[in-house]
């Protein structure tokens, strides 16, 4: 979804705009509204009644770039109030937030009877690359109406027989094993748990999201720019490097204060008390001490020039 630019279009995101201009004009005629913005309901209201709106699209929880923010009720409630009397659709992107957030669906009873949702990630947890659209008749229809020869290609040659039949088998062992319950379960004894890590490391500064989709942010004040424009790079590293337990975060280019933590929807206790020790160790050492490591590490791949400059910055903030 990420790479059709359809996560990046639900994400408002100024930075991001990094990755999406190249792009344009793949989605002309796009209003974007921060939600953060202090006029961000008078200008979603604006748009949604000016006559001229035919489609919203926003994720529940915005993930793209490692924000992991929820999309503030009250904006919500403008869409939903607003549906009838503007005339849009209104479409979920769900890539990232299905089933991993604890709910099938994250926008069931948040969004009443969305026209379009987007379905990725969650449908093989990751492990294979799929994607399915859920539309209602109405949108359907009007499609079959619009452009029939491209709804028919998409229907039935758009298609990969090989990516249905894995989800499908994935999806009947997610109702099987119970693992929507479990995603709930474990993310809140996980979120739980890295809360408790945050009252003894200042430096862990805040942790947000639902279910298993969590992400971690760090207060790099005071650190020299690019530290703190990179931190994520290098606490992923050192987490991957672990001599005990390795473990695999998900670090963004453009936001690297945020690590995004998002296991898979099998997780046990025990392997979330592993990614919650493997964070304590670093959290332990200091950002110094694993710029550091990651110095030493880029040193036994012979990389002098960037060991070096690593090791400037540690001795700058000293």
């Amino acid at each position: 979804a990420g790479f059709s630019m359809l996560s990046a279009n639900s994400a408002m995101d100024t930075v991001f705009d990094l990755f999406r201009k190249p792009f344009q004009p793949l989605y002309p005629h796009v209003v974007f509204i921060d939600p953060a913005a202090d006029d961000a309901a008078h200008q979603l209201e604006q748009e949604l009644l000016n006559g001229e709106l035919a489609y919203v699209w926003l994720e529940t929880i915005q993930v793209e770039g490692n924000a992991v923010r929820a999309l503030p009720p009250h904006l919500i409630e403008l869409v939903n109030r607003h549906r009838a009397t503007g005339g849009y659709l209104v479409g979920v992107d769900e890539t990232q937030t299905h089933l991993t957030t604890g709910k099938f669906l994250h926008s069931e009873g948040v969004i009443e009877a969305p026209d379009i949702i987007a379905l990725a990630m969650g449908l093989t947890d990751s492990i294979f690359p799929t994607g399915a659209v859920l539309a209602t008749d109405k949108v359907m229809q009007a499609a079959q109406q619009t452009n029939a020869a491209r709804l028919h290609q998409l229907k039935h040659e758009v298609v990969n027989q090989l990516s249905a039949h894995i989800t499908l088998h994935s999806l009947q062992q997610v109702d099987a094993q119970g693992l929507v319950s479990q995603a709930a379960k474990m993310g809140m004894y996980l979120k739980s748990s890295l809360q408790a890590l945050a009252t003894s490391f200042p430096l862990l500064c805040d942790v947000r999201g639902e279910g298993l989709v969590l992400a971690v942010e760090f207060d790099l004040s005071g650190y020299d720019t690019f530290i703190q424009q990179s931190f994520g790079y290098f606490l992923w590293g050192a987490m991957l490097r672990d001599p005990e337990y390795g473990v695999a975060v998900v670090v963004c280019p453009v936001h690297n204060r945020s690590l995004r933590i998002m296991p898979p929807l099998t997780v046990s206790k025990l392997e979330v008390d592993i990614i919650v020790a493997n964070l304590r160790r670093r959290l332990t050492e200091g950002v110094e001490a694993i710029i550091q490591s990651c110095a030493a590490y880029a040193a036994t791949r012979d990389d002098q020039r960037l060991a070096g400059f690593l090791t400037s910055l540690v001795k700058a903030k000293a």
